[in-house]
């Protein structure tokens, strides 16, 4: 796997007024639709999204031919995890301009959240077609075919949106959570290492981490086990890193570290599984003392 400059980064739901002459120029019609647009756009970036949906339905209603309102409606549908209306209103979007790569990957997105896998695989395809430097629709397909139990398929499609923008950790935690799956730790190590390098943002650093450490537990190495769900509790504090470290600290013998993790997981543990779990450890360390 080989990573560089990031050919292609988009910034998920930023609504800029840069593509708004795309809408249609030349009839009154249109150019009252793009002003109300304009209206969206800057309710939307300071987090108003009723206003505007609002305004994108508006948009729509003046110039039916406004296929940027269409996108932005979904972007704003998306924000709001109204996932089945994004995709009505990506849909018409796609119907306008279907050559355009960001409506097909959302598109395709929206039907991936809402369950429809393979209209879903249609639609990022279709975006990568047009567009292979598209790392999140690169991603998408790979959850895609994971959801259709087709696991090189995914391995693929996640190793190429880790190689379009090395920055985007979240195709380096599904590879490694693949790789532990198949029992392949070295690998995982690999990807999970280079995931810790290059990726940005304390969620995706934290998850990778803490699977780093998960693998590594699995190789008996304890000590970068510990080491690296430490790291992930610094970048986020995640508490499936604190239960495993605490698990950890017990396997290495350390019964006092291993104990004041454990009760902090305790306290917190919100899943019934993992808080027995923890407690049945705790229960073993307290027998020693």
């Amino acid at each position: 796997m080989k990573f560089g400059t990031p050919a292609a980064v988009f910034l998920g739901l930023a609504l800029t007024l840069s593509t708004l002459s795309a809408a249609g120029c030349g009839r009154p019609d249109s150019h009252k639709s793009i002003k109300v647009m304009k209206k969206g756009v800057e309710m939307f970036n300071v987090g108003q999204l009723t206003g505007a949906q609002k305004k994108f339905e508006e948009a729509i209603q003046i110039s039916r031919d406004n296929h940027v309102a269409y996108f932005n409606l979904g972007q704003t549908l998306d924000a709001r995890k109204n996932y089945e209306d994004a995709v009505e209103a990506y849909e018409e979007a796609v119907k306008l301009r279907g050559d355009d790569a960001m409506y097909q990957y959302r598109l395709g997105k929206a039907l991936y959240m809402s369950g429809k896998n393979d209209k879903a695989q249609k639609h990022l395809e279709k975006a990568l077609s047009i567009n292979d430097k598209l790392y999140k629709a690169h991603y998408f397909l790979g959850k895609v075919y994971l959801a259709q139990d087709k696991v090189k398929e995914a391995a693929t499609s996640w190793t190429k949106s880790a190689e379009a923008n090395p920055l985007f950790g979240k195709p380096f935690n599904a590879l490694g959570i693949l790789y532990i799956t198949w029992d392949k730790l070295p690998e995982a190590v690999r990807v999970l290492e280079n995931g810790a390098i290059n990726a940005r943002g304390e969620q995706d650093l934290s998850n990778i981490y803490y699977h780093l450490g998960f693998a590594f537990e699995k190789q008996n190495n304890l000590a970068k086990a510990i080491e690296n769900y430490t790291k992930s509790i610094e970048a986020k504090n995640n508490t499936d890193a604190l239960r495993q470290r605490g698990v950890s600290y017990a396997a290495q013998g350390d019964i006092k570290k291993a104990t004041a993790d454990l009760e902090k997981f305790v306290k917190v543990a919100s899943d019934p599984f993992n808080k027995q779990t923890a407690n049945s450890v705790l229960m073993k360390l307290h027998m020693k003392n």
